[in-house]
This record gives structure tokens, C-alpha cells and sequence, in this order.
């Protein structure tokens, strides 16, 4: 080289790389073949020099057991252009037999950093003692050195792959012990590690060389396949190997037929199944594997196939219900179609599904809610509904564009309920509610109702103000109270007291000069003071009837038949407020609870129920709703002493028929407060009775024993063989089952089948709340069903008790499902289903009429044997199932 120095500029670099100690000889040679490129090799070759020193500074640190592989390498290295070539050999060496070394080398700046050097030299001697079979186990070690510089944490990873080794090595002294107790010669097992030690020991015995094939075979054939199969020949060899006699040579050639057989068996199932994930790959499936299946991946799959196949079922059924969803929502398929086919994202595949059936479930639930709170309203959402089925989405977005519209028809429609129409138009107002609460509202319905209300108004207005003119010229003139607070009448109200003011200025003359006697008169207001009192003596608050009384005997008298009317319904009217929520607002309770004392009001608390019952709607609810029970008058029996006036008259003046009609009047309402009321009382009390109190007013009689009672009989009677023909009763059973909706739960293929429709049946029993009636019906059909080993006699009586409760179940059905759509509430058309929907209507919102009874049926029943009372109890059911239809709702007698 340094006869060569003026070849080139390059060659006082090259001088200080020889100085080194490379060789760098060849390199100048190449040099001064292609000068034009002396540059760019020039550099290269330095780098090349730099990456040797590193190798060479590792290569330093090594144990002392890669001496031989150290001298090799550092022997390469002074040809700086082989250092890439060392370091790839040196790293695959390290990454096999000492990769701790490699981590070592590359963080070995960030353990001097943190102080912690010393503690990674110590761990790195340490594992350099350790048998080259540890390396594959140690990762901990590798990550620690990666992912800390704690030494603590280290030199415990290595403490741990020590005691390891030293396990490991007690384990084969032991096996080195049991095979010299065996008869074997084992020698210095321990030379060439622990790994050539364990394939030693098992290689040595009396026939080594036949054993050794064997070994090979085995771990050649089967342990790829199944390394536990593989042990258990390694044991049957192990078993055989004293047996050096013809005996062990026939038992030696048995197990290697076996272990080929065996052995092509594994060939031959990797090949089928390599062949069904090659067809799933051709359909499109992404799975877990790329090309070819390991032979000791085939139990894995085998065992996994069965998981892939119905994984593969679930990707399919889970893609048709995406296919489904992005119906509605087509903006989802790209991300839909990313993880089509891809089976370990199938977990993300359901993911995505559940994600789109939940927003269309929200979409759903949002206008559920919406429809019911318009439902509330009064508003009618049948459409609604069948577009919330079609189309959720679609259905949300074009109802909530058209909740502006509702609002200003709702805002009509309270105007419109609040308008005073007691003077007339009052059917108008409802064509217009009616018009207004209809589910597809067109504006023309709008404007012609906003017009008509404001006409209204004015003419109201008008109308106020004139009587309020009246009234002021009555009060001018004497004949009225400035203090009567006129502000609560209605129109029809005010025009009554103007009237009625303006013909009593004097009640006593007014009444002498309609009669012409002062002692009619005088006995006429003493009559009206019985019956006042009388009214007083039930508990009725009668204040304002007796200030209506010294205002004006014959005043009261014009009201009196209407006051007569109302207090015939009085048992009416409680039975609407009591299932009225009213505990939600104290202000209506108390007018409430005021008014229903006053016989004068009740007139005003009947009109006014349809606004009453909007009212506590739209209010929130309380814990104690529907406890409240009215105020009812008490009975009080008293002889008629009034005398009739016109024969208090007698000659004095001839009959006036103002008069007549205010004597028969205080007349009948005398008779009412006695015997008549009472008559009244005792009727309805009888009708409910006779008809509702068969299904809710009986007391409890142990009926959840007997009931229970019943099913157990016919359970531990239904395993028995047929005695009778049961096909007419299989017939009727099942035609009961599908008016229900429990056909999918019935299966009438043998009677064991039939009697298990107690158990199918017995689980709808007491649900609340639920119309009663329905409740009846079930717990009679389970009393119909007659013992297995009923003879025909007992069958045939029970078919047509079956068919009864069939037909009354149809006529409930049709029933419930009418009451449904009166209500804007979809039907299944199946009974059991219709009546809970029913039930939690009515419970939120009772119907007009006598409130259904929505409680547990509770009475007694006859079981089957008493045949004759069963008979009659269904029988009864038929007059409470006879009911008109929405309504016009009615309690009707058995």
C-alpha cells in the first residue's frame, strides 16, 4: 500500500483505515480500476469500516464459549466490505442462541443513561452462562432490556431463567438416574448442553439404532401433526426397548406399521382440509392464513372448524340482516362492505349490524315517543305508525318536519276546548278537534279551523259584553248583587242569571203574582226549604242552592229538573272522576271535591270532563294517582210531609204552569232523596253484581290454590296413555290457542302434547293490568280441561265448553282490537297480546262510561267434576263479553 500511495487522492485515507488493521488491498485495487468512481466507493467502504468497528466491539463482549465463532468472525472483519455480511450472521446467530445480547447492543446507551450499566452487564454475563436452550424462552428478558433500564426488574427476569435452567438440569439428572437404574449406559450426559443432553437420553438403549429410527419417525411423521400423540409413541417405544427377543423385534415393526398409517392419515386430512379453506377463500372469506395450512396447525384447525363453519353461518345471517338495515340507512355500505368476507373482523361485522339496528331502533323508540306524546293529545297516529314500519328513518325525519304543523293544530285545538260554546256550535268545535287531530292534517283544515275559532271568539266576546251591560243595568236598577262573581259562568250560565235576576226582583210578590196567593207562595218556599234541607241531611253542600233559593224561589225552580238529572247520575259521574288522575293537580282536585257536593254544579262538572281529563294528561305523575275516592251522599230515610201547593191553593186561583211544573219538580226530587236514590243505588250495585263484580268484586277464595291445584292434577295426569277419543277437544284446544296467539306453543300430536297446554296457558294467568274479563276467560279454560284419563263421556261434555270460551274469546278479541283503533293503537289480532296493550292504555288513560276492570280475577271457580257449576260460570262469562263496541261502554248482567 504504500508503494502505491500516489495512485491517488485517496490514498492517505486508505493509509489511516490500514493503520487500523483492515486490509485494505483489494479495495485499492478496485479503486484505481475505477478512479471515476473512487468517491462514492470511498464512502461507502468507510461506512463499511464504521459498522466493523461496532461488530468488532460486540464480538469483544461475547462469552467466551463463542470463542470459535468470535475468532471466525473477527478474522472476516478485516475485510471491512464483509462487515454486512458478518453482522446479518452474527444477528441471526444472536437472535437464535443469544438475543438478549442483540437488545443489549442496541439499548445499551439507554441503560448507561439511566445509571443502570452496570445492572444490564451483570444480567447479560449472567444469561451468557445459560444453556443455548433458554434462548427461545427469553422474551421477558428482551422486552425488559427494550421497554425499561429498571435493573431490578431485569436481574429478576434472569433469576427466573436460571432457576429454569437449573430445573431443567435437575430433570435430567433424575431421567439420567432412572435409566441407569433401567440397565442403560448414560455417560456425560451433560456434554453439548441440556439440548443434545434430553435427545441422549432418549436415544439410549440396547437397540439405539432400531429405537433411533423409530424416535425419527416419530418426530418426523407425527409430533408435526400432534406433538401429544407423538409422546404417547415415544412412551410405547420406551416400554418395549428391554424386550431384546423376537417378541420386541415383532412389537418394534408393529409400531412403525402404525406410526405410518398414522402418519398418512395426518397427510391425507390436511389435505381435505386444506382443500375447504382453499373453496372459502375462492367464495371471497378472508380467514386467518395465509396460503398453505402447517402441519402442526392441522388439529388447531380440525378443531377449529366446526368455529369457522359457524362462524362463517353468522358472518352470512348477520350480512342479510345488514343487507336489511342498509335499506334504511344506505349510507353505510362502504363500511359495510369492508368487512364483508373478513371473518376474524366478524365480531366488528355484528358490531356494525347492532350499531344500524340501533340507530333504526332509536329511530323507532324517538318516534314511539313522539307519536305517544301526540297520542296523549288526542292526536290520531295510525298513518304514522305504518310509516314508522315502512321506513323508521324516513318516517322520523318527515315527522319532525311536520311536528310545526301538529303544534299550531294542537294549539287550535286547546283554543278550541277552552271556547265557551254553551250558547251552541258545540259540534262544530268537535268536527274541528276532530279534523285537527287526524294523522295526515292538511293546512286548508288549519286555516278553516283558526278562522272559525277566531269568529267564534268575537261573537262570544260580543255576547259577554252585552249581558255584562245587563247585569250592570240590573245592578243600577236593584235587582242584583254587585258582589255575584259572574267571572266562572259560561255564557249560557250568565244569560240564565240575567234572566232569571231580571224576573225575581221580589222572589215572595214574583211568585204571588205567577200563583195570585201569598199563601201559595209562602208554602211553596217553605217546600223548597224541606227539600234543601233534605239535601243537607245526605251531606250535599247546600249553600249555593240556598242563596239561589232567597234570590228567587222560582229560579231554583227552573233548574230543578235539570238538578234531578244530575243527581241520578251521581254514581255515573264519580265512576268518570275516579279514574281520572286527579291527585297530579291539587287546584282541580279541590274544585273537584267542592263541585261534587254542589248539586247546582254538577251540571258544569259533567261538561267540563273532556278538559278535565286533557288537563291532568299533559301533567306529570305522581306516586298515589287513582287513590282518590270520591264524595258520595249518605242515606237518609225520611216520610214526603210536603204538601202538594195546588191543593194549598184550592180556590183561591186556578193552576199556573210555571207553578205545576216547580211543585212536580220539588215533588219528584223529594221522592228521589228517598226512595228513589236508594232504588237507584241498589240497582246498579245489583247490575255490577250480576255482571263486572262476577269478574272483580267477589272476595278471594284460596283461587291461586285451586288453580294451582288444578294444573298439578292435570300435569301428573297427562303422562298417562289415552282412554277416550280426544280429537273433537284436540280441534276446539287448538282453535282456543290461535284466537289467544299461543298456536307456536301448542302441539296437538298427542295427548301428552294436549295436556301441556296447561303449562303453555297457566303463565298468562293474573297479568296486570289487563281487562278482567280476559283473565276469567283463562282460568274457566283451564277448569275445562279434563283429567287424561277422563272417559268420552267427560271428553264430550268438555269439547263444547271449549268451543263456548273460543267463541267468547273471538268476541273479546274483536272487541279489544276495536278499542284499540279508537285509540290510535295497532293490533296483532291476537288476544293476549291486544289485551296487556289495552290494558296499560287504559290504565294511563281511562275510556268514557264505567271504567273496564283491569284487576286479577279473584273469585272462586268450580273445578271440572263439578260440572254442572262450570257450566253456569261460563255460562255468566257470556253477558260481560257481550259488550257494545268503543264508545258506548256498558256493563252488562250474566
Amino acid at each position: 500500500m504504500e508503494g502505491r500511495s500516489d495512485l491517488g487522492w485517496w490514498s492517505n485515507r486508505l493509509q489511516s483505515i490500514a493503520e487500523m488493521g483492515y486490509d485494505v488491498a483489494g479495495f485499492a485495487e478496485e479503486l484505481n480500476s475505477h478512479p471515476d468512481m473512487a468517491s462514492s466507493r470511498l464512502e461507502q467502504f468507510e461506512e463499511y469500516v464504521e459498522l466493523a468497528e461496532r461488530l468488532r466491539m460486540q464480538l469483544v463482549r461475547l462469552p467466551s464459549h463463542w470463542e470459535v465463532a468470535r475468532s471466525e468472525w473477527m478474522q472476516l472483519l478485516d475485510d471491512p466490505r464483509r462487515a454486512s455480511t458478518v453482522e446479518s450472521e452474527f444477528k441471526r446467530m444472536q437472535l437464535s442462541m443469544r438475543p438478549w445480547g442483540l437488545e443489549a447492543d442496541a439499548y445499551r446507551r439507554d441503560w448507561e443513561k439511566a445509571g443502570e450499566l452496570s445492572a444490564l452487564e451483570e444480567a447479560v454475563e449472567r444469561l451468557d452462562t445459560l444453556d443455548i436452550s433458554l434462548a427461545l424462552e427469553a422474551t421477558g428478558v428482551c422486552n425488559t432490556i427494550a421497554t425499561s433500564t429498571d435493573g431490578v426488574t431485569l436481574l429478576d427476569e434472569v433469576k427466573h431463567l436460571e432457576e429454569k435452567q437449573a430445573k431443567r438440569v435437575a430433570n435430567l439428572r433424575e431421567m439420567a438416574e432412572l435409566l441407569k437404574l433401567q440397565g442403560f449406559h448414560v455417560g456425560a450426559i451433560f456434554d453439548g448442553g441440556l439440548g443434545v443432553a434430553a435427545e441422549r437420553l432418549e436415544k439410549i438403549s440396547n437397540w439405539a439404532s432400531i429405537h433411533q429410527k423409530i424416535s425419527l419417525e416419530i418426530d418426523a411423521d407425527i409430533a408435526p401433526f400432534d406433538l401429544e400423540l407423538a409422546r404417547d409413541y415415544e412412551a410405547r417405544r420406551s416400554e418395549i426397548q428391554n424386550e431384546n427377543n423376537s417378541k420386541g423385534e415383532k412389537l418394534v415393526q408393529d409400531l412403525s406399521s402404525e406410526i405410518v398409517a398414522v402418519s398418512e392419515s395426518f397427510r391425507t386430512r390436511l389435505g381435505m382440509l386444506q382443500k375447504q379453506v382453499d373453496t372459502w377463500v375462492r367464495e371471497g372469506f378472508v380467514l386467518p392464513i395465509d396460503g398453505a395450512i402447517p402441519p402442526e396447525d392441522l388439529l388447531v384447525w380440525e378443531a377449529r372448524m366446526s368455529e369457522i363453519e359457524q362462524a362463517i353461518e353468522v358472518h352470512d345471517s348477520t350480512w342479510l340482516r345488514i343487507e336489511e338495515e342498509l335499506v334504511i340507512w344506505p349510507d353505510y355500505r362502504g363500511e359495510a362492505e369492508v368487512l364483508r368476507g373478513d371473518i376474524e373482523q366478524l365480531e366488528s361485522l355484528v358490531d356494525f349490524v347492532e350499531r344500524l339496528e340501533q340507530l333504526t331502533k332509536s329511530a323507532i323508540v324517538e318516534g314511539n315517543e313522539m307519536m305517544e306524546s301526540w297520542s296523549d293529545f288526542g292526536f290520531s297516529m295510525t298513518l304514522w305508525k305504518h310509516r314508522f314500519d315502512d321506513n323508521p328513518r324516513i318516517a322520523l325525519e318527515e315527522f319532525k318536519a311536520y311536528s310545526p304543523t301538529l303544534e299550531e293544530s294542537r294549539r287550535i285545538v286547546d283554543a278550541i276546548e277552552r271556547l265557551d260554546v254553551s250558547m251552541g256550535d258545540s259540534e262544530i268545535a268537535i268536527q274541528h278537534t276532530a279534523s285537527l287531530r287526524d294523522a295526515v292534517l292538511e293546512l286548508a283544515s288549519i286555516d278553516e279551523a283558526r278562522s272559525w275559532l277566531e269568529l267564534r271568539r268575537k261573537r262570544n266576546l260580543r255576547h259577554r259584553v252585552m249581558l255584562e251591560d245587563e247585569w250592570k243595568k240590573l245592578i243600577s236598577a236593584g235587582k242584583a248583587e254587585s258582589a255575584t262573581i259572574i267571572d266562572n259562568l259560561n255564557l249560557k250560565e250568565f244569560e240564565e242569571l240575567v234572566s232569571g235576576t231580571a224576573m225575581s226582583k221580589n222572589s215572595e210578590s214574583a211568585v204571588s203574582a205567577v200563583t195570585g196567593s201569598e199563601e201559595v207562595s209562602k208554602r211553596l218556599k217553605e217546600q223548597l226549604d224541606l227539600l234543601i234541607e233534605g239535601w243537607s241531611l245526605q251531606g250535599w253542600d247546600t249553600a249555593g242552592i240556598s242563596d239561589l233559593a232567597e234570590k228567587g224561589v222560582l229560579v231554583v225552580g227552573r233548574i230543578l229538573p235539570q238538578i234531578r238529572s244530575q243527581l241520578e247520575k251521581h254514581d255515573m259521574l264519580r265512576q268518570r272522576l275516579e279514574v281520572l288522575p286527579v291527585e297530579r293537580s291539587d287546584q282541580i282536585l279541590t274544585r273537584i271535591e267542592l263541585d261534587i257536593r254542589r248539586p247546582e254544579k254538577l251540571e258544569g262538572l259533567w261538561s267540563d270532563l273532556p278538559n278535565l281529563a286533557a288537563t291532568l294528561a299533559n301533567l306529570p305523575s305522581v306516586e298515589s294517582e287513582r287513590m282518590w275516592k270520591s264524595w258520595k251522599p249518605k242515606k237518609v230515610h225520611r216520610p214526603i210531609l210536603v204538601p202538594h201547593i195546588l191543593e194549598a191553593v184550592g180556590d183561591v186561583a186556578p193552576p199556573n204552569p210555571e207553578v205545576e211544573a216547580l211543585e212536580a219538580a220539588v215533588l219528584e226530587l223529594e221522592k228521589a232523596t228517598s226512595e228513589e236514590h236508594e232504588e237507584v243505588v241498589e240497582s246498579q250495585e245489583r247490575e255490577r253484581s250480576d255482571g263486572y263484580s262476577i269478574i272483580a268484586t267477589e272476595q278471594t277464595k284460596k283461587n291461586d290454590d285451586e288453580d294451582k291445584v288444578n294444573l298439578e292434577i292435570g300435569l301428573e295426569n297427562s303422562v298417562m296413555d289415552p282412554v277416550g277419543d280426544w280429537s273433537n277437544f284436540s280441534r276446539e284446544i287448538r282453535k282456543l290457542a290461535e284466537i289467544l296467539g299461543l298456536e307456536d306453543d301448542f302441539n296437538d300430536s298427542s295427548l301428552e302434547e294436549i295436556m301441556s297446554f296447561r303449562r303453555v296457558l297457566s303463565p298468562h294467568v293474573g297479568i296486570y293490568p289487563r281487562d278482567t274479563r280476559v283473565d276469567r276467560l283463562l282460568r274457566l279454560a283451564l277448569r275445562s280441561i279434563p283429567p287424561a284419563e277422563s272417559g268420552q263421556l267427560d271428553i264430550d261434555f268438555a269439547s263444547p265448553l271449549i268451543s263456548k270460551l273460543s267463541s267468547f274469546a273471538n268476541k273479546l278479541a274483536n272487541w279489544t282490537k276495536e278499542r284499540l283503533q279508537y285509540r290510535g293503537l295497532s293490533s296483532s289480532g291476537k288476544l293476549l297480546a291486544d289485551s296487556e296493550v289495552l290494558g296499560n292504555a287504559l290504565s294511563r288513560i281511562p275510556g268514557p262510561g264505567i271504567a273496564i276492570p283491569l284487576d286479577p280475577d279473584s273469585i272462586s271457580l268450580p273445578t271440572f267434576k263439578d260440572s254442572d257449576e262450570l257450566k253456569s260460570e261460563i255460562e255468566k262469562l257470556r253477558g260481560v263479553v257481550m259488550l257494545p263496541t268503543v264508545g258506548n261502554i256498558v256493563t252488562a248482567s250474566a
